[in-house]
């Protein structure tokens, strides 16, 4: 491999690297019962559609540090019906730009996309967005996100609508 080629290669591992970070799980002990239950329930807006609305479960973002521009959401949707969840946003005092994203594995390389056509929810089925898994990517943050904060996630689905969920910040998976 060139010395290019192998830059560029260094250069896109710690870029994953980075973002692996931003996704990956963990146990935090230090959290009340109390406040782990008021976080992960979060608490929803929703449209007209309400009864076709799929159910959200633990919703909850990773913290960053300070200067991190990337950092993720993640959620257990679940829709009564085929349905899909074709867009997420915050408001632009959280991030510039979201996006719902799956992290795979590619000839032994891990590799991050956005999935443009939406993530497919089978009726019934609990699709979780997780730390290496699918996602909804928050690019150019304002800020820090920081433990024991909070932000609004509107998410639209292509069929049931729009609801915007509460999404706490932590330092690990709830």
């Amino acid at each position: 491999m060139s010395h290019a080629r192998t830059a560029w290669a260094i250069a896109l591992a710690a870029l994953l690297g980075l973002t692996a970070a931003a996704c990956s799980g963990g146990d935090d002990v230090a959290d009340t019962a109390s406040a782990t239950t008021a976080a992960a329930a979060g608490s929803a807006t929703t449209t007209a559609a309400d009864a076709k609305l799929p159910t959200i479960a633990k919703p909850w973002a990773r913290a960053t540090a300070d200067g991190v521009k990337m950092g993720a959401a993640y959620f257990t949707v679940t829709a009564a019906a085929d349905d899909k969840l074709v867009a997420a946003k915050v408001q632009t005092s959280v991030a510039g730009m979201t996006e719902i994203h799956e992290v795979t594995m590619s000839n032994g390389a891990m590799s991050m996309k956005e999935l443009a056509g939406g993530l497919p929810l089978p009726a019934g089925t609990a699709v979780e967005l997780k730390p290496g898994g699918y996602h909804i990517m928050l690019m150019q943050l304002a800020g820090p996100l920081k433990v024991g904060s909070s932000f609004e996630l509107t998410l639209t689905f292509e069929k049931a609508g729009t609801t915007t969920i509460t999404v706490p910040v932590r330092e690990t998976a709830p």
